[in-house]
């Protein structure tokens, strides 16, 4: 279950940013972040993509999307 939701942020070129989501379940959690329905992989500026917390550093006009989680569970 997912207990805090992303929130938007609004940053200059340069700037460090940093989004998470919080979640709860039995067995162990997977992350995975996507921006514009793709996924991320850390590198190029992202760091995080397959953890709790993405951050994107330094931000660049293409840094400008939509970001969202996607949490899985293995239960075994």
């Amino acid at each position: 279950m997912i207990t805090q939701q992303p929130s938007g942020a609004v940053a200059q070129t340069g700037d460090l940013v940093t989004m998470s989501v919080v979640a709860t379940g039995t067995g162990s959690l997977g992350y995975q972040w996507y921006k514009d329905g793709q996924p991320l992989a850390d590198g190029n500026g992202y760091s995080g993509a397959t953890s709790p917390a993405l951050s994107i550093y330094p931000v660049q006009a293409l840094s400008a999307g939509d970001y969202h989680a996607m949490i899985t569970m293995n239960v075994g």
